[in-house]
């Protein structure tokens, strides 16, 4: 019965009349345990169900929350995959994602848009509702699958509802809390089960407004204590669901508990499995069938249904650790024995362990590494960090918690990478992942703190290469950090440029074009212009006549960033491009916001204003995880800039974030316009009535001058593209100048080498070390912004 939720019904009710109609909605219900999520998700099923809609329902197991993949094949199973018409790629990717091909690992995307086509071709036969339950224990690949699905199904007939606890939200999704009852819809709540008025005041004074902690509660009072003919409890000791739930176990037979709590903690496996494991701990299937009497699960044939999940948790904690540990081995075993999951197997000895198990830390990091290869990174940074406890030796419990940082890095979970990374980093024996370590490290403090602590992390680096004897290391790790030093002073600069000319080995071009690259970085900012370009040009030519780019992709934001302050922007565009494509097909997303950004400005600065917007819009999709509105446009076909072949396409049939907001159907706004022939009048003019930009931490910059309008008197004609660029693609074009500098005539409008205007005397810094693209505009431009009349410039920004 659902009361007191009118607003969130006329929510559910409209995302389901959007589906209908052909334009596809999201909603995400967010409550604590008891709120009436699952109600209010069954009310939407029910409602698709009587409007027609095709309803797909599913729901996230606690015990599956490190299986990757395993909300994606529940999801897959029930819209039916395998008869969906798919391309190779996609259905290859899914393949693999699932485990069933031993192919090479599936780039997220890829897997994300073979998800997509399947509910674009179910949606196409019919209206759909996919409706998600628990989603905060779906896996975190397969969450981020649905995520994606949800932000771009608004030109579907098909509607995703998910519920889930908090703090869990989906970026680009509309968000609905769940809050508990007020005091009237409380009370008829309870007057619906028989409670009088003056009881009822009482459960909801003593319990609160949680739904089902008042159902709960007030199902355990008898009759006449309901009626108000006997008192209640007092105190009334059962103030949540999962107390109440607690409190039917505590009365129950010993053996009813017992039975209640190992198949609580086998979790989803079969009847016959369940009974194999009931029998082991000294337990029967009779005594599993006294749930049904308390009320609190139905059993049987398919094994056991719980009324809740908080009935499953109160049974579960309920055992004794050790008849829970128990409970877990005999599960274990039995699903090792009748040839279950590998993972599930593993992760069940894991929760059995009472103690370090060199044997099973081996057998976890087996799992982990599958799951790397899969591309399912979250979760083999959990299987190396169980690996990692159940180690008894110092060495090779921090080799294993390094590897659980790496992948936390590669899953984009910085905040959370580097304090695993800096407490192994020290105790690491092996030579090269003691490398990859400080190396990742290194990036991580280059996302998410200061240059000052980068520089640090970076120098770091320089000292593990170093002990290694390794000077292709110690050359990679100077270059990187060029750009951190920059920021600490002039001595650190010179320094890292004195440190990486001695080091360069004479016979290996790849430490070659990292060492000309920087020297001509240092030259340009010091305005040794012709040396600069020369020293470019040379670190250009190697890359692009030894194909270093293939043997080490790890150049590709150096020779973005040599490309842009160069000025040559169609040097080693093939090489790029493709680099990009392998990185994307192989799920590697780390470089690729700022190298698509890097792109994006070369094209802007050879005049290819659509390409640049498109460029740019990509970068911003990746940077965001992919967290940006649906699009509202046709359906059609993109691929990542200039890949051929299947492994550079991202998506055969998907779409992309909108450029300008809602569409022109919706909102009466004309589509993006290419950029003007006179873009850069404004940006780049040192002209007296073009001060250049300004910002501002109270207010969006924008660029002044007479070519802007105010945003409070723009009107909706107005083509978008200037106010999308400026979040895609100038995080640092700021460029500022007083009434003392030289001016520039609009025939002298073209940016010298470092320079974005030929008035400009201030130099861009050329950003070597990896940075993570920001997580939102207002982050970027509260962490870049400066007084408006500090020369800050640049152009081309980098990452």
């Amino acid at each position: 019965m659902l009361v007191g939720r009118g607003e969130l019904v006329t929510r559910i009710d409209w995302v389901v009349a959007s589906a209908r109609a052909g334009a596809g909605a999201a909603l995400l219900l967010r409550g604590v345990p008891g709120a009436g999520k699952s109600a209010l998700l069954a009310a939407a099923r029910e409602t698709a169900s009587a409007a027609g809609l095709r309803v797909v329902a599913i729901s996230g197991a606690e015990d599956e929350r490190e299986l990757p993949y395993a909300g994606l094949h529940a999801l897959l199973r029930s819209l039916e995959a395998d008869a969906v018409d798919l391309v190779p790629a996609h259905r290859a990717a899914l393949d693999s994602a699932l485990g069933r091909d031993d192919g090479p690992p599936p780039g997220p995307l890829v897997v994300a848009t073979a998800a997509l086509a399947v509910v674009d071709a179910r949606s196409a036969a019919a209206p759909l509702l996919v409706a998600v339950d628990d989603l905060h224990w779906i896996d975190a690949e397969s969450r981020a699958v649905i995520a994606f699905v949800a932000r771009r199904i608004t030109d579907n007939a098909a509607a995703v509802i998910a519920t889930a606890r908090p703090p869990l939200a989906l970026a680009g999704l509309e968000t609905a809390d769940v809050p508990d009852l007020d005091t009237g819809p409380s009370l008829d709540l309870l007057r619906a089960q028989g409670a009088t008025d003056e009881v009822a005041e009482q459960l909801v004074g003593s319990v609160g407004g949680n739904p089902l902690a008042l159902l709960e509660v007030c199902a355990t009072l008898t009759a006449d204590q309901r009626e108000g003919r006997r008192p209640l409890p007092d105190p009334l000791p059962l103030t949540t669901a999962g107390a109440a739930y607690a409190a039917q176990l505590a009365a129950a037979d010993a053996q009813v508990r017992t039975a209640g709590g190992v198949a609580a903690t086998s979790g989803e496996i079969d009847a016959r499995a369940l009974h194999e494991v009931l029998e082991r701990r000294g337990s029967s299937w009779s005594a599993l069938c006294g749930l049904e009497a308390l009320g609190l699960a139905t059993v049987d044939l398919t094994g056991v249904r719980w009324r809740h999940p908080l009935a499953r948790a109160a049974a579960r904690d309920a055992l004794d650790p050790v008849v829970r540990r128990a409970a877990h081995l005999a599960t274990a075993e039995v699903l090792e024995e009748s040839g279950g999951d590998a993972a599930a197997i593993a992760w069940h000895f894991v929760r059995a362990a009472a103690g370090p198990d060199p044997l099973l830390a081996q057998r976890i990091s087996t799992v982990a590494a599958t799951a790397s290869a899969r591309g399912a990174h979250v979760a083999a940074a959990e299987a190396f960090a169980a690996a990692a406890a159940l180690l008894p030796d110092r060495t090779r419990s921090a080799e294993a918690s390094a590897r659980s940082g790496i992948q936390r890095w590669y899953a984009d979970d910085a905040h959370r990478a580097r304090p695993v990374l800096e407490q192994a980093l020290p105790d690491i024996a092996d030579d090269d992942l003691r490398w990859d370590a400080a190396l990742t490290l290194a990036q991580v403090v280059g996302a998410i703190d200061a240059p000052a602590a980068a520089y640090d992390a970076h120098r770091t680096t320089v000292d593990v290469a170093r002990r290694q004897g390794r000077r292709d290391r110690e050359v990679r790790a100077l270059a990187n950090s060029y750009n951190s030093s920059m920021h600490v002073g002039p001595e650190a600069s010179g320094s890292v440029v004195r440190e990486i000319v001695d080091a360069t080995d004479g016979s290996d071009p790849v430490q070659l074009a990292r060492r000309d690259a920087v020297l001509g970085f240092d030259d340009l900012n010091a305005d040794r212009t012709e040396s600069g370009r020369a020293h470019l040009e040379s670190a250009m030519d190697r890359i692009e006549s030894d194909a270093l780019l293939a043997v080490a992709p790890d150049l590709l934001q150096l020779t973005v960033q040599a490309v842009m302050w160069s000025g040559r922007t169609e040097r080693l565009r093939p090489q790029i491009t493709a680099v990009v494509a392998q990185l994307a097909a192989q799920g590697d997303l780390r470089l690729l916001p700022s190298t698509l950004r890097g792109l994006a400005w070369c094209d802007y600065g050879s005049g290819r204003w659509q390409s640049a917007a498109e460029l740019a819009d990509q970068a911003l999709d990746l940077s965001r995880g992919w967290a940006t509105a649906p699009s509202t446009s046709a359906s059609r076909s993109r691929r990542w800039p200039c890949s051929t072949g299947s492994a550079g396409t991202w998506t055969a049939r998907s779409r992309t974030r909108p450029r300008h907001g809602p569409s022109p159907s919706s909102s009466g706004r004309r589509p993006v316009s290419p950029m003007p022939a006179g873009r850069r009048a404004w940006l780049c003019s040192a002209s007296s009535t073009s001060p250049g930009w300004t910002t501002r931490r109270s207010a969006s910059p924008r660029p002044s001058g007479p070519c802007t309008r105010d945003s409070s008197s723009r009107s909706t004609s107005t083509p978008r593209w200037r106010w999308r660029w400026r979040v895609a693609a100038t995080r640092r074009a700021r460029c500022s100048t007083s009434s003392s500098r030289a001016r520039t005539t609009t025939s002298d409008r073209s940016p010298g080498p470092g320079r974005c205007c030929a008035g400009c005397t201030s130099r861009p810094t050329p950003p070597l070390s990896r940075r993570t693209p920001a997580r939102s505009p207002a982050h970027w431009w509260a962490t870049t912004t400066t007084p408006s009349d500090a020369p800050v410039c640049g152009w081309p920004p980098g990452a």
